[in-house]
């Protein structure tokens, strides 16, 4: 699956971070990034980034309607995520992202989003493999995105810093590295 450009913006009455890929193919991905979920990712996603060589410092300001990457290529932050039209093999509801895991590929990282809800007996997930302009774009677009939440959340981790310990409670999120 080719991702031919990506999306994140905050909604603030969800209190949630969408997440959408369009892919070569013209389908498009919805995935639901949460606080709590991103509180124990951004770090490691961010340590991933600065791994593969991707530059994983804030970006630039960027103009409001920037939410859109293409490509292979460096990052284009300008051009508009294309709307409507698109397969949606994930459904229209946006996967509520409870799992993720990540591991790098040789120049790419695969990212695997899963959803494991105790009110539905299917469980739904997609994996991705981002190369390092498009890992780059994601931490970028996930910076901007932290500046509008009041999550309390580093829009960048300080390098070198530790995800957060966090105690084995029965169904928060998980994260596999």
């Amino acid at each position: 699956m080719d991702i031919h450009q990506l999306s994140v913006q905050y909604l603030r009455d969800q209190d949630r971070i969408l997440m959408r890929f369009n892919t070569t193919t013209q389908q498009e991905l919805r995935l639901w990034l949460t606080r709590a979920l991103l509180r124990g990712w951004w770090p490691h996603l961010c340590e991933g980034a600065q791994a593969m060589g991707a530059q994983a410092a804030p970006p630039a300001p960027a103009p409001p309607a920037s939410d859109a990457a293409e490509g292979p290529e460096a990052p284009d932050l300008s051009t508009p995520f294309e709307e409507g039209g698109a397969e949606l093999p994930l459904g229209a509801e946006p996967l509520l992202v409870t799992e993720i895991s990540q591991t790098r590929q040789g120049q790419r990282m695969a990212i695997s989003f899963q959803e494991k809800r105790q009110d539905r007996e299917e469980e739904r997930g997609v994996e991705l493999e981002l190369e390092p302009a498009l890992l780059q774009a994601l931490v970028q677009l996930l910076s901007l995105s932290l500046k509008q939440t009041d999550w309390g959340l580093p829009e960048h981790p300080p390098s070198g810093d530790p995800a957060p310990d966090r105690p084995a409670v029965p169904g928060a999120p998980r994260y596999l590295h």
